[in-house]
């Protein structure tokens, strides 16, 4: 089948912004990645999302979706005129605002708000959204779903590699010779974002620069471990919210032994991940963590570590690259998760097209 140009969106569970790019694909192989743009959202509409991630049948829901899409659409219009390439496809994620892993006793649940009908017929191009419902419904976690594109993008280096993508919530993709194993090991940078938010009125630790300035409570680092969810096995999957309490543990600390502790625990996180692999010859960082070093420096005893920039990529558009990536896949029903990635039964696609009416 020929490759085509798709537009791939993204706003991941750090809540920061719209990620938009174009890979060419005919959904196996990735011809070309594309340029891309980042979109900031106002503090006003950041803080409306995260109301609604405290209550996702909140009344405003219906608004705020229509919101949501309607700035996406906006995103597109802008990449396609800022580039002159007229897509053919769109694959828009949404905004993640309920995620719910298995239980002993119950499935996984997901939702996304973004109405793909609504965009599609604004563009007049068929777009693919809704991306998680099948994985789910046929035994996924629903997440992450990245992981077969990370494994086209480094289909010439050597095996065993891993990815691990520090947005909101962190995860990992491990590519070996025998198969891909994917997961979330913990939490990102959502709560260092929202213990900055709340302690210092902005949005992020810029570089870890606040973080490197405290001292890192390990008493409290060593009782958030404790949770069962470090406990299980690949493939697993993590709500943004999860590990919101660890905010409340860290209430009586200043601002920079906050940010250390919380960030501490996302290093922690990752290297207990990648415990089972000890073979991995190459890690690469991608997401927004990325650029804080005093992360990085906690990564320090993963000798192989990487960024995205160092394979020419653009560590901040892979997850919008991901999205063109599956929405291409699903056009032409190949699968987006397996059961070593989420969780599911089989192979299986997903998503819906929705096209111009």
């Amino acid at each position: 089948m020929e490759s085509i140009w798709v537009i791939g969106l993204m706003s991941g569970t750090s809540l920061d912004g719209i990620d938009a790019a174009y890979i060419k694909t005919d959904g196996v192989q990735v011809e070309e990645l594309g340029p891309g743009l980042t979109v900031p959202y106002e503090p006003s509409f950041r803080a409306a999302l995260f109301d609604l991630l405290q209550n996702p049948l909140s009344a405003n829901k219906t608004t705020l979706e229509q919101d949501l899409t309607d700035r996406h659409t906006h995103v597109v219009r802008q990449l396609i005129n800022q580039t002159g390439i007229q897509p053919r496809l769109v694959g828009f994620h949404g905004q993640t605002i309920f995620h719910r892993p298995h239980t002993e006793t119950s499935k996984a649940q997901t939702v996304q708000i973004g109405d793909g009908q609504r965009m599609a017929n604004d563009l007049g191009i068929p777009v693919v959204y809704d991306f998680r419902q099948n994985d789910v419904a046929e035994g996924g976690e629903g997440a992450p779903l990245v992981p077969i594109f990370h494994q086209a993008l480094v289909h010439d280096l050597p095996k065993p590699v891993a990815f691990v993508n520090v947005g909101g919530v962190s995860n990992i993709t491990v590519i070996t010779g025998k198969g891909l194993y994917a997961g979330d090991t913990g939490p990102g940078g959502a709560l260092i974002d929202d213990w900055m938010q709340k302690k210092a009125g902005v949005s992020y630790d810029k570089n870890g620069e606040m973080a490197a300035s405290g001292i890192v409570h390990h008493r409290l680092v060593e009782q958030w471990l404790q949770h069962p969810f470090f406990d299980r096995d690949l493939p697993k999957s993590l709500d943004r919210q999860t590990f919101y309490h660890c905010l409340d543990d860290c209430e009586q600390l200043n601002t920079a032994d906050g940010a250390a502790t919380l960030t501490t625990l996302t290093a922690k996180v990752i290297i207990k991940a990648l415990l089972p692999y000890p073979e991995i010859q190459t890690l690469i960082l991608t997401g927004g963590g990325r650029h804080n070093l005093f992360l990085r420096k906690g990564l320090g005893e993963v000798s192989c570590v990487q960024t995205a920039e160092d394979f020419g990529w653009n560590g901040d558009l892979i997850e919008a690259q991901a999205f063109a990536y599956l929405a291409m896949r699903s056009h032409r029903n190949l699968p987006l998760s397996f059961p070593t990635t989420t969780g599911t039964s089989k192979p299986v696609s997903g998503g819906r097209v929705a096209y111009p009416r």
